[in-house]
């Protein structure tokens, strides 16, 4: 047995009864927090998604009586704000002088820009090495991401300007990502963003081309409500009945109200507005005029109509 075990604080004791409540909930993250706990006091060890997942885990805990209920984890502490520094020329090649890290990092990334980086260039990396604490494997998978996406919105062969790529590396140092494993959580939230944003656009007949900043605003809000795609269609074609065009406004109402009434699915939706049209709500009779069968049909084949010239757009 390595001598080690046997230093002062080398040896963390767990009771067999706590070993058994772990091993039935089946939970790695549960385990992994509960070592951390016993061996360092506090869960820094432990990466997690959220401070609600953080929550969550602590919750778990005491479940299983592994940790007090009425007992709140420690709040982490919050980074405090420095501004960035005013680099110099001098800083630079202090940097590439002493730093082999960054100069390894400044060789790759010409090559994976095609380019040979300009002082401006370098001082956008120095900001992102230093400043921001990035290690070199975050940096790296940060501009991979940052070409992949370039390439997608603008053709083969376009590369990202070092601006662009310290303005995506502020967002995930706010994020909390300082880590690969965070960086690699990090890009699968994105992918996922992505695949929604592309199930948006179709579900309103916009293909091949991403959403613009104000289109992604509302995908986003939508999103966090919690939708799926069956909703969003039918949010787009009650719009484009009412208004016989798309107005990203007008739908985000409809959804709003939506969410707010608590109808999250298209049967919760239908079977409420069924309700409506039975008389139980009087405020949902959109004139005091009888519509007749003929009427109903006729709405119904102009918004197919409208609906087929938008795809078609």
């Amino acid at each position: 047995m390595p001598s080690d075990f046997l230093h002062p604080g080398g040896i963390v004791a767990m009771s067999r009864q706590a070993v058994k409540r772990l091993l039935q909930k089946q939970d790695g993250r549960l385990a992994l927090l509960y070592l951390s706990l016993l061996s360092n006091g506090d869960d820094k060890a432990i990466t997690f998604q959220s401070e609600t997942e953080r929550e969550e885990a602590y919750k778990a805990l005491a479940s299983i009586g592994l940790w007090e209920s009425n007992k709140k984890p420690e709040a982490k502490p919050e980074k405090i704000d420095v501004p960035p520094p005013e680099y110099t020329q001098s800083d630079i090649l202090h940097a590439l002088e002493e730093e082999p890290s960054f100069t390894l990092i400044v060789g790759q990334i010409e090559q994976m820009l095609g380019k040979k980086l300009s002082t401006a260039d370098l001082h956008h990396l120095l900001f992102i090495f230093d400043y921001l604490s990035l290690p070199a494997e975050v940096i790296m998978l940060l501009t991979t991401f940052c070409i992949e996406r370039t390439v997608r919105q603008n053709g083969e062969g376009r590369r990202p300007t070092l601006a662009q790529i310290k303005k995506e590396a502020l967002y995930w140092s706010r994020q909390g990502v300082e880590t690969l494993e965070q960086a690699e959580l990090q890009l699968k939230k994105a992918e996922m963003s992505k695949e929604w944003e592309r199930q948006v656009l179709t579900c309103i007949g916009v293909r091949n081309r991403p959403p613009v900043a104000e289109e992604r605003k509302f995908i986003n809000a939508w999103a966090d409500m919690g939708f799926n795609g069956e909703v969003i269609s039918l949010a787009y074609e009650r719009t484009i009945m009412q208004l016989q065009n798309m107005n990203w406004k007008y739908m985000h109402g409809i959804l709003k109200r939506w969410h707010k009434e608590g109808l999250m699915t298209k049967a919760d939706i239908e079977a409420k507005e069924s309700s409506k049209f039975r008389g139980n709500d009087v405020s949902f009779q959109e004139t005091p005029k009888k519509r007749g069968v003929t009427d109903v049909t006729n709405d119904f084949d102009r918004l197919d109509k409208l609906l087929e010239k938008k795809k078609g757009e």
